[in-house]
């Protein structure tokens, strides 16, 4: 489904900002999640990382968590890794598709940014459920992604036009990732491809309608190159009924920016775990 996620990948993706990485707000409630798990256990919590994400790591060191990073890429686990605010923090490494993860009980937490995102849509089910199972009694799922609610009708030439004449001197990708990934994704397979976004972005420009600056910002992803990545956008609802499927409950979280409206932080728990009460 993606192209591999190599060392190339990890040079273009120090362009990204929030929502395609953790904001502040995400780590929070990482924190918050963190807390109750830890005067619930009374022990350090054991922590599993989807992917590389540095913001993860650093943010698990400070938290003083123990650390097991899963991703099947180690090009882009090395590389990435390069960026990590404590370099010398210890963490165990395993190298596994998401999908694959064979562990049980092992796990506290579990977090993971735009995570299911990436796995293929036949899998997503078998995902999940090996998520469940890692985690041991009272732990949580933390994660985020792109969801659609199926219904949108998106008007891209006027988003653009909207934010050149509002909103031109705040970075137009947190502002814009969500409309234009709605309006290029493919609404029958939902499957997002990431040089169809630069197409827009491209034509966009031909035709006046976003700046010199715009046009800059979007050339700095590689999606016309090594960052030709496909990414499965489900629906909210599909996302939702997995996770109580395979949870004991789950709550949305949502942060006050104004772009954070369309990306809810979930936490779902396995188990009788303390309600998390902060969203």
């Amino acid at each position: 489904m993606t192209s591999a996620w190599s060392s190339d990948i990890a040079r273009f993706w120090r362009e990204y900002v929030p929502p395609c990485r953790p904001s502040r707000f995400d780590l929070d409630v990482c924190s918050n999640v963190a807390n109750i798990i830890r005067e619930d256990k009374k022990r350090r919590p054991d922590i599993l990382i989807l992917g590389s994400t540095v913001e993860f790591r650093d943010w698990a060191f400070e938290e003083a968590l123990r650390v097991t990073i899963v991703d099947s890429s180690p090009s882009f686990h090395s590389e990435i890794s390069r960026d990590r605010r404590y370099k010398y923090s210890e963490e165990f490494f395993m190298e596994c598709r998401w999908e694959e993860l064979n562990v049980l009980a092992g796990y506290d937490l579990i977090v993971g940014d735009l995570v299911v995102g990436n796995v293929e849509p036949r899998d997503t089910d078998l995902f999940v459920r090996n998520l469940e199972c890692a985690l041991r009694p009272g732990g949580a799922f933390v994660t985020k992604s792109f969801f659609s609610s199926g219904r949108e009708d998106i008007d891209l030439d006027q988003i653009f036009i909207e934010y050149e004449e509002k909103w031109s001197y705040l970075d137009p990708f947190p502002l814009l990732a969500y409309p234009l990934t709605l309006a290029c994704m493919n609404h029958k397979t939902k499957m997002l491809k990431f040089r169809d976004m630069f197409a827009s972005v491209e034509q966009a420009h031909a035709r006046g309608l976003i700046s010199e600056n715009t046009f800059k910002r979007y050339s700095r992803f590689g999606w016309d190159g090594p960052g030709k990545i496909e990414f499965y956008v489900m629906l909210f609802s599909e996302w939702e009924d997995l996770l109580a499927r395979h949870f004991s409950r789950f709550e949305k979280c949502l942060g006050r920016l104004c772009w954070q409206k369309d990306f809810p932080v979930y936490v779902a728990w396995k188990g009788d775990g303390k309600k998390y009460e902060r969203c």
